[in-house]
């Protein structure tokens, strides 16, 4: 046995592990084998299995679970000399969370329920709550949400009763990020802050700079980009102060993406940078992934595609120490976007082939999986019900020759347990009906992908289409035309040059209008456009492109009629507005003869603002207009003077309005013109 003075020693040992645990594991790995050896000396097994618990704790939190579990299973040899109960709980739920980390939830769920039934049975409220925190964990890690949230809200109680602040402000930091998941992102901001205060006072820096972490991810999802800076940069702060080497590099990673966001890439990239650096020196190779693909989106938003590249393969050579095909499909992908973007169109299609075939065979992985989890579940079911009737026959028998004279009494039984039977066999009945509606499922997803991919194609082909015909065949009118002005540019007179030149301007105006039309529409389509919105004149948007086409309206002989207010203001994205009026108004034109008006005016629609251009063109048929609004593409007509164009005019204005919340509505009549009126959304910043 220890003496005071010995046991004086060993508690302050057990101090200083605890204290070192989130700043220095190595230091507190060296504490338990001190631990250890001062135990060994007097035969303590009570404290030799606390310190191999602490170094286990220690393993874990440096994210090397074999480590944990060869520790563990040192104190599980020693489970008949351990006579503290509570330790060998605690014990218990190490082993839980190690197999957590290995991702094996069948002993993650044996090893917690156990330390459950171990609490109840010692009526110890304090394990009861850790062992209901950890059921929680594993349950929403394999998508079990419901029960998970009853589980974390039993650990609540519990943190309460027990007067366990600090416990208790993990649970909420847990319950939270469910909360979060299900997009109750008020009332996951509303426990984060109620962690953050309880960590703040009880100085839990470790939990406190976590709290700020996921805040600044709720913020992140709800768009409130700058207050995710705020709180991502407190987290950043604490754990620099207090030697978070994990969490910093964590936060420094989330911290870029919202930098990024802003188009901070400058700011965004000394982050990254900062935290590959700590993941290299302190080996954290899973956050090297996230570093380099990080840095990899900067380059290729600022379209420096061989950087881009280079820390792909940086990326690549961490996904194949990791050995993760999950990491590997991700990563394939974003080199076919890379080498797309910078029109290396054989490589992108190679690395895209390659990303689907990963694709498809995690997708097979899974179904099989499942299956394979369904039918061990099935037949584990099935033997144990078969093994329980077989006991009750059993047990029948013997009754039935000892017990001759309560022959009532074994019906009963026999009675009650045929209702068991049933219920047990319809309960496996709704359970496989469930498994086979999550197969449904995943089919109806693939399904899905399937079409967007098709969509996807529809697109390339139609962008392939307009490169190859409407901007090929405008540069070679330019072409010739520049040509004739060069060889017999001195034969021609002041009047054919002045015609030839206004060729030249109307040409080259269409040619831009085409490029840039095609360029918006690319974007679009790869959700490249995000709206802007801030208050704004409508009078200016109208203005500003009306000058812009009124040398083509003036050229056909078109009047442009402005009569918008002035005084009217909506909440909205002035590019885009810009761009919708500028190819509606354009359209106007096109279809409109020489001596006819387009007007453009603001209304009033349902209580909403709108903008209405009306024309005295052509016209349209209602088979017209619902071609406008389906997603194929259709072919562009002819202007009343043989004007060209390329069909994507209201395919962007159409995506713009989307963009920006607006509605659009069309009439029309052959012979009669044509009004489109933007209806905006309600005006609330």
């Amino acid at each position: 046995m220890m003496d005071a003075t010995e046991a004086e020693i060993f508690n302050d040992l057990i101090k200083t592990g605890d204290s070192l645990m989130h700043t220095d594991p190595q230091g507190v790995i060296r504490v338990g084998k001190r631990m250890v050896n001062k135990a060994e000396t007097i035969g303590d097994w009570n404290k030799i299995g606390k310190a191999l618990h602490l170094i286990a704790a220690a393993y874990f939190a440096l994210e090397k679970p074999d480590s944990s579990l060869h520790y563990l299973y040192q104190a599980n040899t020693l489970k008949k000399e351990i006579s503290d109960q509570f330790l060998w709980t605690q014990i218990i739920i190490e082993f839980g969370k190690t197999y957590r980390l290995l991702n094996n939830s069948d002993s993650t769920v044996f090893y917690f329920e156990l330390a459950a039934k171990l609490a109840n049975q010692l009526e110890d409220s304090k394990l009861k709550m850790s062992a209901a925190n950890n059921l929680a964990n594993v349950l929403s890690d394999v998508g079990n949400k419901g029960e998970a949230y009853n589980q974390y809200l039993e650990s609540l109680r519990y943190a309460e009763e027990l007067n366990d602040n600090r416990n208790k402000a993990v649970v909420l930091n847990n319950l939270a990020l469910i909360d979060a998941e299900m997009k109750k992102f008020e009332l996951a901001e509303q426990r984060y802050r109620e962690a953050i205060s309880i960590n703040k006072a009880n100085n839990r820096y470790f939990d406190l700079a976590m709290n700020y972490g996921n805040l600044a991810i709720v913020f992140e999802n709800t768009n409130q980009d700058d207050s995710a800076i705020v709180y991502n940069n407190k987290t950043i702060a604490l754990a620099r102060e207090k030697g978070f080497i994990r969490d910093l590099a964590r936060a420094l990673v989330n911290g870029s993406m919202s930098y990024g966001k802003k188009g901070n890439f400058q700011k965004a990239r000394e982050y990254l940078l900062e935290a590959d650096d700590l993941c290299r020196k302190h080996g954290i190779v899973f956050g090297l992934f996230f570093t380099n693909t990080g840095l990899y989106k900067i380059e290729r938003e600022l379209a420096n595609y061989p950087a881009a590249i280079e820390y792909l393969n940086r990326a690549n050579e961490v996904v194949n120490q990791l050995d993760d095909k999950s990491m590997k499909s991700e990563l394939l992908q974003m080199y076919a976007e890379s080498y797309y973007a910078s029109a290396q169109y054989k490589k992108a299609y190679d690395y895209l082939i390659a990303h689907q075939k990963l694709s498809d065979s995690l997708r097979q992985i899974a179904n099989t999986n499942l299956v394979a989890e369904l039918q061990t579940r099935y037949e584990t079911e099935k033997k144990e019900l078969e093994n329980k009737q077989l006991r009750i026959e059993n047990q029948s028998q013997l009754q039935r020759v000892r017990l001759l004279n309560i022959t009532s009494i074994t019906i009963g039984v026999a009675f009650i347990v045929t209702l068991l039977l049933i219920f047990l066999q319809l309960r496996n009945r709704r359970q496989l009906k469930k498994y086979n509606t999550q197969l449904s499922r995943l089919n109806s997803e693939i399904n899905l992908k399937n079409m967007e991919l098709l969509i996807a194609n529809q697109t390339k082909d139609k962008l392939f289409s307009v490169i190859a015909h409407d901007l090929k065949s405008p540069f070679n009118a330019l072409m010739g035309l520049l040509e004739l002005l060069i060889k017999d540019g001195h034969d021609l007179s002041e009047e054919e040059k002045k015609d030839l030149l206004n060729k030249l301007y109307n040409q080259t105006n269409y040619t831009y209008g085409t490029l840039e039309n095609l360029l918006q529409w690319a974007m679009s389509k790869r959700n490249l456009i995000t709206a802007n919105k801030q208050e704004m004149l409508l009078l200016d948007a109208v203005s500003v492109e009306l000058e812009f086409l009124s040398g083509r309206s003036g050229e056909k002989g078109i009047i442009l009629e402005n009569k918008v207010n002035p005084e009217i203001k909506i909440y909205s994205d002035p590019q885009l507005v810009s761009n919708i009026v500028r190819n509606l108004v354009n359209n106007s034109i096109k279809f409109s003869n020489s001596g006819k008006k387009v007007t453009i005016e603001d209304c009033v629609i349902d209580g909403k603002i709108a903008l209405l251009i009306r024309d005295e063109g052509v016209g349209m048929s209602n088979e017209k207009i619902v071609q406008l609004f389906n997603e194929e593409f259709t072919e562009s007509e002819k202007g009343t003077r043989n004007e060209k164009g390329t069909g994507l005019g209201f395919q962007m204005v159409r995506e713009f309005a989307r963009i920006i919340d607006a509605k659009l509505r069309v009439e029309s009549n052959k012979g009669q013109g044509t009004i489109v009126w933007v209806i905006f959304p309600d005006q609330a910043s």
